[in-house]
C-alpha cells in the first residue's frame, strides 16, 4: 500500500522462459485505471493500450493474470476490423484469472467472429460464460456473433478473494473471446472531441453519411500521406462511420477498440463547414472569385466547424494518438468554430501534398464515389453504422497513385505543375478577352 516501493521486475519471453530480473521503484496505478486484454496469437496485432494474451499466457502470481489451462488461438487477418477483433482465443471450459483487490468491478467482454481475410465467413457455436458466478449465453441462433460481428457484453461483479475468475465455455461449450476490459470505476468509453463557443440559437442543418463520405476519404488520404505502419493502415481501411445526434457539445467520438467513429449530425448546433481548400475532394467546382463551390453549385460557407478537421482528429485516435495539451494541435480535445486546424500540428502537411493533376485515374475515382452505395456493416442493428466505399484500400490507392499515362507529368514537381496550370488558365482568359473585344469591334 506504499506510494512507491522497490519491485523486482522479471522479464520473460512469451514462451515463459525467464530472461532476467531488475529492481526498480514501482507505484501502483489508481484502481480506476482499467485493465485491458487483447486475446490472439503470438504473431497477430495487439490493440493500442491493451495487454496481449496468447495461449502461452498461463497464470502465475508474478504476472498476475493468465489462463489456468491451455487454449487455442485464431487470427483471421480481417482487414475490415480492428486489431482487437481480428483475432481471438478459443477452447472449452477454460478459466481466465486476474489478480485484483477486493471490490466491485465493471467488466466488458468482446466476443468477435471475424471474417477470414475479410471474405470467408465462419459460424460460431453456442457457449456460456461465467464471470464470478454470473452467467450469460452467446447464442448465434438469436443473431448474436454472426460472421463478421462482435458481441459485447457488460456486467458488474463483486470480488471477495483477491482474484477475478472468468470461465469460458461452461459445460464444454466452444467459446471465442477477443478482448476484456476490467475497471473498478467507469469502463473505457469513446474519446470525445468537443466544441467551444456559442451554438446557433436556431440550430443548424444536419448532415448525413452521404456528406461524410468524401470528407472521410480525404481525411484517410491525408493520414496515409503522413506514413503509416501496416497495422495503422489496416485500421484505417476498416473504419466504420455513423452520423447521429451525440448530444451536448460533442462533435465526434472515436472508439479504437471497435474501430468506429461517430460524428454529430449538426456539429453540436454550430453547423458543419465542408470547405477544405482547393485540394479538397469535397468541393467539386472551381470558383473564379476564390469562393469554393459544392457539387450542387451552391456557395459553401466558411462559417461553422470544419468537418475535415474533426474526421482527421477522430482518425488520429484510431491510429493510436491521444489528446494533445497544445490547443492548436490537431489532437487537441476542444475545437472552435473556425477554419480548419492543423497549421501548427506535427501532423500538418503542405496543402499541395494531396493536390491531384487532371487524369483519367482520378476522374474515374471521383465517378466511383458518386455511384457506390454505402455498405452496411454487420453488427449494426439500426443500420446506421456503415463502412464508406471511399475507405477501400484499392480506392485510396487509386487516388494517391497516378496511372502510367501520367507518369511523365508526375515527375514534374507539384508546384511547377500548379504554376503551369495557372499560366494556361491566364492564357485562356487573355484569349477569351481578345475574342470578346474583336466581337465588339
Amino acid at each position: 500500500n506504499a506510494a512507491s516501493e522497490d519491485w523486482t521486475i522479471v522479464v520473460e519471453e512469451s514462451s515463459g522462459l525467464s530472461r532476467g530480473t531488475a529492481i526498480q521503484p514501482y507505484e501502483a496505478p489508481s484502481q480506476a485505471a482499467p485493465l485491458r486484454f487483447d486475446f490472439g496469437a503470438t504473431t497477430s496485432p495487439v490493440q493500442t493500450d491493451f495487454l496481449q494474451v496468447v495461449p502461452q499466457t498461463i497464470y502465475n502470481a508474478t504476472r498476475g493474470y493468465g489462463w489456468a489451462t491451455r487454449v487455442a488461438a485464431g487470427d483471421r487477418r480481417d482487414p475490415t476490423t480492428s486489431a482487437l477483433r481480428t483475432d481471438f482465443n478459443s477452447g472449452r471450459n477454460a478459466t481466465f484469472k486476474v489478480d485484483v483487490p477486493d471490490g466491485t468491478y465493471n467488466v466488458r467482454l468482446y466476443h468477435s467472429n471475424p471474417l477470414y481475410f475479410g471474405r470467408v465467413p465462419y459460424n460460431a457455436q453456442f457457449f456460456t460464460v461465467d464471470v464470478e458466478g454470473t452467467q450469460y449465453d452467446v447464442d448465434p441462433a438469436l443473431g448474436i456473433i454472426d460472421p463478421g460481428e462482435t458481441y459485447i457484453h457488460e456486467l458488474s461483479v463483486a470480488v471477495t478473494d483477491g482474484q477475478l475468475n472468468i470461465v469460458f465455455g461452461v459445460a464444454s461449450t466452444a467459446f471465442m473471446i477477443a478482448g476484456i476490459d476490467i475497471s473498478a470505476g467507469a469502463l473505457p468509453t469513446d474519446t470525445p472531441l468537443v466544441a467551444a463557443g456559442d451554438p446557433l440559437d436556431a440550430g443548424a442543418a444536419a448532415i448525413g453519411v452521404e456528406q461524410l463520405q468524401s470528407v472521410a476519404a480525404e481525411a484517410a488520404a491525408w493520414w496515409t500521406a503522413t506514413g503509416l505502419t501496416p497495422a495503422q493502415a489496416a485500421s484505417l481501411a476498416g473504419v466504420q462511420y455513423a452520423v447521429a445526434d451525440l448530444g451536448g457539445a460533442y462533435l465526434g467520438l472515436a472508439n479504437p477498440a471497435t474501430n468506429t467513429i461517430r460524428i454529430d449530425d449538426d456539429a453540436a448546433m454550430f453547423g458543419w463547414s465542408l470547405v477544405t481548400g482547393h485540394s479538397s475532394l469535397v468541393t467539386g467546382h472551381w470558383s473564379l472569385d476564390d469562393a469554393q463551390m459544392t457539387n450542387d453549385k451552391e456557395p459553401m460557407t466558411h462559417d461553422g466547424v470544419s468537418l475535415l478537421t474533426v474526421v482527421r482528429h477522430e482518425l488520429g485516435h484510431l491510429l493510436g494518438y491521444e489528446h494533445s495539451d497544445d490547443p492548436d494541435d490537431l489532437m487537441a480535445p476542444v475545437l472552435s468554430a473556425s477554419p480548419a486546424r492543423a497549421a501548427s500540428s506535427p501532423f500538418a502537411l503542405d496543402p499541395s501534398a494531396l493536390t491531384l493533376p487532371p487524369s483519367g485515374t482520378s476522374d474515374a475515382v471521383f465517378a466511383d464515389w458518386g455511384q457506390d452505395d454505402l455498405l452496411e456493416e454487420e453488427g449494426d442493428e439500426a443500420g446506421q453504422l456503415q463502412r464508406l466505399p471511399s475507405q477501400s484500400p484499392d480506392l485510396l490507392a487509386a487516388v494517391l497513385v497516378q496511372s502510367g499515362e501520367d507518369a511523365e507529368e508526375a515527375a514534374v514537381p507539384r508546384r511547377s505543375r500548379l504554376q503551369r496550370y495557372e499560366r494556361d488558365l491566364d492564357a485562356w482568359f487573355t484569349e477569351l478577352a481578345a475574342e470578346s473585344q474583336e466581337g465588339e469591334g
